[in-house]
């Protein structure tokens, strides 16, 4: 028995040994029974690290000072699901760069230099989350996503997009949720989100959209919230949000909306159904004439799904200029 035993903690010395052995310096590996978890946050780091686990099932390198990674570095990591390489300063990802992780679900990239991607830089692998946001990126090549077939979370926020290639969606049919918040686009393609059919939030607050095309959500049957708030909006189609029958949050806010047209909001059933959910429209100038009567009507009906209802003023005409839209007589609203 003691023979037995002595021979089981030897193997266990031996297994303890080797494997704190092959964690790098400067990270930290957290071990289970078959995979291993590396973290890597010393700002000291400027290349990639060597030694890590073959059983590495999520690595972390972020907040360092590295810029240059390859597709090798990975190539020894086929068991890789997780890899989060935020808050580094890479400014470049080679063509395949995620050709040896077949099994990787998710890929964060926030706050590094990014200004270009090559073409099939996810090809092969089964990605569900991608996060791009706070880059430098200018443009995205229309097949960059293509075959992410699995993919269900994009982030392209904060970075330096003026216009989007038409089929960038394509096969993305799985899509949940995709931010484009904080770029430069002054208009959305019709037919872009023709792709993702099962798309439940969509984030295009803060960039340089004056116009919206009638048609552009007519699939849109699945979405949810729908973020549009810090644009340059003087105008809306009526028929913008027919189809939306799944809406429960609008953000319209801080726009140059004057009126909303007639009809608008008529089939948003579900629109503030949910605590914390509703309609903002705070921080446009209202143009309190005969064309505010349909949402002077509609915030009378409806002001439990408003938030900052007090915000919705009037900017004309003088005489009811910084009044609150919804505290006004019918009989101002002069036709």
């Amino acid at each position: 028995m003691k023979k037995i035993f002595w021979k089981m903690a030897v193997v266990f010395a031996a297994w303890c040994c080797s494997t704190s052995f092959a964690c790098p310096h400067n990270c930290t590996c957290h071990l289970n029974a078959n995979s291993t978890a590396v973290v890597c946050s010393s700002l000291p780091i400027e290349e990639f690290p060597t030694d890590i686990p073959t059983n590495t099932i999520s690595l972390s390198i972020e907040f360092t000072n590295l810029s240059n990674i390859m597709s090798h570095h990975l190539e020894r990591m086929p068991e890789l699901k997780e890899l989060h390489l935020s808050g580094n300063k890479i400014r470049f990802l080679p063509s395949g760069f995620l050709k040896d992780l077949p099994l990787l679900q998710s890929l964060d990239l926030t706050g590094n230099q990014l200004r270009d991607l090559p073409q099939d830089v996810f090809c092969c692998s089964a990605l569900e989350n991608l996060v791009l946001k706070g880059n430098q990126l200018l443009k995205v090549n229309s097949s960059l996503f293509h075959n992410l077939n699995n993919l269900t979370w994009l982030d392209l926020s904060d970075n330096h997009l003026e216009s989007l290639p038409l089929t960038l969606l394509k096969d993305m049919h799985n899509l949940k949720i995709i931010d484009l918040s904080n770029n430069k686009m002054e208009k959305i393609p019709n037919g872009l989100l023709q792709f993702v059919p099962q798309l439940e939030r969509l984030h295009l607050n803060n960039n340089k959209l004056s116009t919206m095309e009638a048609q552009i959500f007519n699939k849109m049957g699945n979405l949810t919230h729908l973020f549009l708030q810090e644009n340059l909006l003087k105008k809306v189609p009526y028929d913008l949000l027919q189809n939306l029958k799944s809406l429960v949050s609008l953000d319209l806010s801080d726009n140059g909306l004057t009126s909303i047209p007639q009809g608008l909001f008529d089939k948003l059933e579900r629109l503030g159904e949910s605590e914390g959910l509703g309609l903002d429209l705070s921080n446009n100038p209202w143009n309190c004439d005969c064309s505010i009567k349909y949402l002077w009507q509609w915030l009378q009906n409806h002001k439990e799904k408003v938030f900052y209802l007090e915000m919705i003023r009037c900017a004309t005409p003088e005489p009811l200029k910084r009044r609150k839209v919804f505290s006004l007589s019918e009989k101002e609203i002069i036709c």
